[in-house]
């Protein structure tokens, strides 16, 4: 009678061990066997829902790598054409044509101001 009885009481410390895992207050009323197999599938779903979701980190952190890699080469590229313009600027400003005709630029800014 001993054995039964404590046969009994770990056959109900299983049924609520897997009740919890569950999370089913009304799975006590379950067979272990089901319980069992309820637990296994459950089991099964959320480890297949944890590498779909690290396949998707993974894949999005290989998207936020492509972008910052992106990101990088846009402003490699801005840099490049601010250093262009800032040197053909340069170059106009230097250039003998700009210095010979600043004096006719200076009267047409004049000219400009003083026409209604």
């Amino acid at each position: 009678m001993r054995q039964l009885t404590e046969q009994r009481e770990r056959e109900m410390q299983e049924r609520l061990r897997l009740a919890i895992a569950l999370d089913d207050p009304n799975a006590m009323a379950d067979r272990l066997d089901d319980l069992a197999e309820r637990v296994e599938r459950v089991t099964a779903e959320r480890r297949r829902e944890r590498d779909r979701l690290n396949a998707e980190a993974e894949a999005m952190a290989a998207e936020g790598a492509r972008l910052r890699e992106d990101l990088a080469t846009a402003r490699a590229e801005r840099d490049a054409a601010q250093r262009w313009g800032a040197t053909r600027e340069a170059e106009l400003l230097a250039s003998t044509s700009w210095r010979v005709t600043a004096p006719l630029r200076a009267v047409s800014r004049v000219a400009r101001r003083l026409r209604p």
